[in-house]
């Protein structure tokens, strides 16, 4: 499968997500996603988002409204690279509690003093926490998606600071100082990059 109409239309993996799908058509999802890694990703994704949105506590918003967030959150899909090609996936910003951005679901970060950023790209997501500690500042967080451990980096020429990904992605880098840095996550032959990623009085990548 290579064209845009081979591929399942986003508005129906919603409809089963959400339980509004007929037999046939959940049948005819299920069938299809076996053979295409993307619309999988895709149920995944729709998936992930629903869920957190129903079991957030907030009042619940209409369902026009979860249906055009998750839309709205859904990562954008860039073509295949060629085989034996370093994957280079370049995140993208989807939430910032430093930017006062809530999402309709009510995300909330799990440390009163830690800014909460989610970054996604189309093949994983990161969870990024920068924590207050005395003059400097901590960088930790999670990449969520499949992964089998790796490597992080948080460059600002000419420093670089590096940590192991743990055998569940997370990871917990040493203080820096406030200023901007470019973050990488390397894992099974790909490579992410938050670009631009301000640490300290900034807010969120430029």
């Amino acid at each position: 499968m290579s064209g845009e109409s081979d591929h399942i239309p986003f508005e129906a993996l919603l409809d089963l997500v959400e339980e509004r799908a007929s037999a046939g058509q959940v049948a005819a999802v299920q069938a299809h996603i076996e053979t295409c890694p993307r619309c999988e990703r895709d149920l995944a994704w729709a998936s992930r988002i629903t869920s957190i949105m129903r079991a957030d506590s907030m009042e619940d918003a209409p369902p026009h409204v979860i249906a055009r967030a998750v839309r709205a959150l859904r990562p954008e899909v860039v073509p295949e690279p060629a085989p034996g090609a370093l994957r280079r996936l370049i995140a993208r910003l989807q939430f910032d509690s430093g930017a006062g951005l809530t999402p309709a679901f009510g995300m909330r970060s799990g440390q009163p003093d830690a800014r909460q950023m989610l970054f996604t790209t189309e093949e994983v997501e990161v969870d990024l926490r920068i924590t207050p500690v005395r003059n400097l500042w901590v960088v930790s967080g999670q990449m969520l998606g499949p992964c089998e451990g790796g490597s992080v980096e948080l460059v600002s020429c000419p420093k670089t600071h590096t940590a192991i990904l743990n055998e569940l992605c997370e990871f917990s880098l040493p203080p820096v100082e406030a200023g901007s840095y470019t973050l990488l996550l390397r894992y099974a032959g790909a490579e992410v990059e938050v670009s631009n990623l301000q640490i300290g009085e900034g807010r969120g990548p430029a």
